[in-house]
């Protein structure tokens, strides 16, 4: 492919999009050029568009398009290396993280290890930190081939369940003895069920409405959430 594809949103209208398309660049030193080769849509992603601007946020400016009244949404997925300058990345690698999406990005890695690398660009050092990092696959203890569209739909969110759970655990969960998931069919509510499954000090309780809970139920059979029905009005 000799050019970049890029999808875009309008800032005033995020229903509008287009495909951008501009030329493969010639890399510069301490550059890479990475294939995305697959991404995860969810909800999520609207929440990535909607707070755009938002001051601590700033999900707009991870991927900037050069045109004041267009961004380009994030997704979480993988990407392999079409081309590097850069020592420590091959070409063929395969890492997960924060991309564009896009046919193609290219980045400025920068403290590269085992581990994988963080996106050195300039326009990226002010932003949130966790999204400027990689995560080379070979040395991600929890990569599984098999798994990938779980990985980049769950692991997003997973640490933010991690904190949930241990932020209750830790104050011995004030004083209750049932946990009522509000958001039971939630990605964050899934991984928080799944750190507070195995504590005897509460029980889960997860209300479901009843096209969803159809749907969701098997998430959680093995668990020890309990999915009540619930009707929204």
């Amino acid at each position: 492919m000799s050019v970049i594809r890029q999808l875009q949103n309008n800032k005033k209208d995020m229903q509008q999009t287009r495909i951008q398309t501009r030329p493969m660049p010639e890399l510069k030193a301490g550059e890479a050029l990475l294939r995305i080769s697959r991404l995860a849509l969810t909800t999520n992603n609207v929440t990535y568009a909607a707070f755009g601007e938002t001051p601590h946020l700033r999900y707009w400016d991870f991927y900037p398009t050069g045109d004041s009244e267009w961004f380009h949404m994030p997704a979480w997925g993988f990407a392999e290396v079409v081309e590097s300058t850069v020592d420590g990345l091959a070409k063929g690698e395969r890492f997960y993280g924060f991309w564009p999406i896009a046919s193609h990005v290219v980045m400025q890695p920068v403290r590269v290890s085992e581990r994988g690398f963080y996106d050195g660009a300039e326009h990226r050092l002010e932003l949130t930190s966790a999204y400027n990092q990689y995560q080379r696959i070979s040395s991600d203890a929890a990569y599984r081939a098999e798994s990938e569209n779980y990985q980049m739909l769950l692991r997003p969110l997973f640490i933010t369940s991690f904190m949930l759970a241990d932020f209750l655990d830790d104050n011995a969960f004030f004083g209750a003895r049932q946990i009522l998931m509000s958001s039971a069919s939630s990605k964050t509510a899934y991984g928080t069920a799944f750190c507070l499954q195995d504590n005897p000090a509460v029980q889960l309780i997860g209300p479901l409405p009843r096209a969803t809970r159809l749907r969701k139920k098997d998430c959680y059979r093995h668990s020890r959430v309990r999915p009540i029905p619930v009707c929204w009005t």
